[in-house]
């Protein structure tokens, strides 16, 4: 079991090395979705799809794509937010 420390830090609270999980079937989830997301940012800036993204789904005035960009948005951050099981 991991043992926190109370220190905060202004821009992470108390997000240190200690919240990364030390069972190899969860690092190995978390290093992978993370090199997926890296990846994905590097395809978009590759093929400059960067712009064709904002003007089409982020500041698009068709509500069935604006909806679903802020619903997706919406659920990565409150699963994101979600705490953690021991």
């Amino acid at each position: 079991m991991a043992t926190f420390s109370n220190e905060t830090t202004f821009l992470l609270g108390r997000l240190n090395w200690d919240a990364i999980p030390k069972e190899p079937i969860v690092l190995g989830t978390f290093v992978v979705v993370a090199m997926g997301g890296v990846a994905l940012l590097a395809a978009l800036t590759r093929y400059r799809l960067w712009g064709w993204l904002w003007r089409e789904w982020f500041t698009s005035v068709d509500l069935k794509r604006s909806a679903s960009c802020i619903s997706s948005l919406r659920w990565s951050c409150s699963c994101a937010a979600l705490p953690m099981r021991s």
